[in-house]
């Protein structure tokens, strides 16, 4: 098992922005919101709350392919998905600017949600999907188009004796991203507990979206006039 925990990305790339304004805010939106769905609502009412602003096919609202994404089952599920966001979103964000990585998140959501829903067995059409997973997944989508050459500082177990070892994230997201996709065809779309074909869709939305991005905005791999002349930043 990798834990990620540091990213190293190339000092050429000059940013569009010091702080990562958007990662922070969606951040605390999952984190404010659980804390007060958990802590001010009965069971009943939390049940009735996911199936009202959570995606569920039988019974389909627009919004909620939105709003699921503020929703988690659990603090281990909204930790686990809060934590890819800060380690990649933040420098993704620095690089695309809060409007650019607003428009992705948005984007990844959507689409994570509708191949979700599009897979998914009858027999569980109506069960609600929750997470912001579908939306992070662009992010690692855009981040294996973006920076691939950046090394992930990873923590590692061997043999229960921890290492840290740096993985280039086109390695590190190349592989996650097959394993999304060798689950999501194992199981057919049919599983309850983890949505795999709404990180599929949302990881090539991620790369689609920088993609086109990088081919007609050129300035978004737009390096420092100093590196461009051999000098490297302070």
């Amino acid at each position: 098992m990798f834990f990620p925990f540091w990213i190293e990305t190339d000092r050429e790339w000059e940013y569009c922005q010091r702080f990562p304004v958007m990662v922070l805010v969606l951040t605390l939106l999952c984190l404010g919101v659980h804390i007060a769905v958990t802590g001010q609502l009965a069971p009943a009412e939390q049940a009735d709350l996911v199936y009202r602003f959570g995606v569920v096919r039988t019974d389909f609202r627009w919004y909620s392919i939105f709003t699921c994404a503020f929703l988690h089952g659990g603090w281990p599920h909204l930790i686990g998905n809060v934590y890819f966001l800060l380690i990649y979103g933040a420098s993704l964000e620095r690089l695309l600017g809060s409007c650019r990585f607003t428009i992705l998140y948005g984007v990844g959501a959507l689409v994570s949600m509708l191949l979700h829903l599009a897979t998914l067995s009858p027999f569980h059409a109506d069960v609600p999907a929750i997470g912001a997973s579908g939306a992070i997944s662009a992010v690692l989508g855009a981040f294996f188009v973006l920076l691939p050459t950046a090394k992930v500082r990873c923590l590692v177990f061997f043999f229960l004796r921890p290492l840290i070892i740096p993985v280039p994230a086109s390695i590190l997201l190349g592989v996650w991203f097959l394993v999304q996709l060798y689950s999501s065809l194992e199981m057919g779309g049919g599983g309850l507990q983890v949505a795999f074909w709404a990180h599929v869709g949302g990881f090539l939305a991620g790369v689609a979206l920088l993609s086109v991005l990088r081919a007609f905005s050129p300035g978004v791999t737009r390096r420092s006039e100093g590196d461009r002349d051999g000098e490297r930043p302070d």
